[in-house]
């Protein structure tokens, strides 16, 4: 049996020319000896097992192995970092000295540049490389303020707006929580993974961090509020030896 090479026909035994196409059979290419397959456009498999990938796969789904080179998945956590970048670069330059936090009448809500910041942030889809959620970790582990998870009345005392308190908030609120969900992720999909040994340590020492704090804020607290006590007492007292 053999077949046209230039339209893929069944040619007719002995036949000069192909009956569809018209092209001579004895022409070069086309002796109808064998049938050749031509692909248009290119067709990506994993290195590791030979399964077929689709567009922009950062795991075969066949045998799991992580697909690296793609421009498309390494670029993303960059560019959630110039994004922030460039919202900060529009920030309006406000009250930044100490002020009384019992007399304040400013807006005392989070800023619009740290509200986008912040839902930027939660928007972030979760990667499905351990690389690049090792890039996430380490840029919302620099970006977290654990003073932000302290309560209301320690945060009195660190010298900040409470507006600039209440972007600061939001935002490393937004970091932690995204922070969380790439550590299940990669707990869960890398777990056999080495990097993900530096993900889990990343985040251990976060969240580590944001203990401690909170520690110290509940030992302080009480003698803050001890203080500011005696102070009244004093000052009653003074006033009633006035009197």
């Amino acid at each position: 049996m053999a077949f046209c090479q230039k339209c893929g026909k069944e040619l007719a035994e002995g036949a000069q020319f192909c009956a569809s196409c018209g092209t001579p059979v004895g022409e070069a290419g086309n002796d109808g000896s064998k049938r050749v397959q031509k692909f248009e456009g290119e067709i990506r498999k994993c290195p590791n097992c030979g399964a077929v990938l689709e567009s922009f796969q950062a795991v075969c789904p066949s045998c799991g192995f992580e697909l690296r080179g793609s421009t498309k998945v390494a670029s993303s956590v960059q560019k959630l970092a110039d994004k922030i970048a460039e919202l900060e670069s529009t920030r309006e330059e406000g009250n930044t000295g100490p002020i009384n936090v019992w007399t304040q009448t400013q807006d005392m809500s989070a800023s619009k540049t740290d509200m986008s910041i912040a839902n930027l942030i939660k928007a972030f889809p979760v990667p499905n490389t351990i690389e690049e959620i090792s890039e996430f970790m380490m840029l919302a582990s620099s970006n977290i303020d654990s003073s932000m998870f302290v309560n209301a009345f320690a945060k009195i005392f660190s010298g900040r707006t409470i507006k600039d308190m209440s972007g600061l908030k939001a935002v490393s609120e937004a970091w932690l929580s995204k922070m969380e969900m790439m550590y299940k992720k990669a707990s869960m999909s890398f777990a056999a993974s080495p990097k993900f040994q530096q993900v889990k340590k990343m985040y251990d020492d976060k969240m580590a961090e944001i203990k401690k704090r909170k520690m110290k804020a509940l030992i302080l607290n009480p003698v803050s509020i001890g203080g500011i006590l005696m102070i009244i007492c004093l000052i009653m007292l003074a006033i009633a030896g006035d009197l």
